[in-house]
């Protein structure tokens, strides 16, 4: 084959590879379900009817590993955002989180609510420990120095996660 062909054909091959990557993340952006992505077996990660085993919600929630496949971690942020719920108040009391995923505008204030009688206290890495005083709320700016994503959260030091919030644009 001429180098010239060669170009011209590796040239098509860029535009379509562009174009289907184009498609693909219109589609994420837009919230589109597709079957296209993710292990048909395990649901699509982006499909709106999947949701883990009855009883298993909370589970699944704080399941997912760092070196998780792509396609769970995709499955795991679209659930979790989806069952996101936007609230006035996070209410912490005895560290039972309502709403177990909150969903809030990047920079809007997020109120934490401890309506029990013990100090409590929220971590969402090292440099984002908040405490929240018995009977009181504490505002915090919801971008918690990170910008927009999903962020789990431990309360009261304990190894085990607590809920998770959902700072969106």
């Amino acid at each position: 084959m001429k180098e010239s062909n060669l170009k011209k054909v590796l040239v098509i091959v860029l535009v379509l590879v562009a174009v289907v990557l184009a498609l693909l993340l219109f589609k994420q952006k837009v919230g589109v379900p597709s079957d296209t992505l993710g292990d048909k077996n395990l649901g699509s990660p982006i499909a709106s009817n999947w949701a883990p085993a009855p009883g298993t919600e909370k589970e699944y929630l704080f399941s997912i590993k760092n070196d998780a496949p792509e396609a769970e971690k995709q499955r795991h942020f679209f659930y979790a955002t989806s069952i996101s719920k936007v609230s006035e108040f996070l209410n912490l009391t005895n560290c039972n989180p309502d709403p177990l995923v909150i969903k809030v505008k990047n920079g809007a204030i997020l109120k934490l609510k401890n309506d029990g009688d013990a100090e409590l206290s929220i971590g969402i890495d090292a440099s984002h420990i908040y405490v929240v005083p018995a009977k009181s709320v504490k505002e915090i700016k919801a971008d918690l120095g990170k910008g927009t994503g999903l962020y789990g959260y431990g309360c009261n030091a304990s190894k085990t996660p607590a809920g998770m919030i959902f700072v969106e644009k």
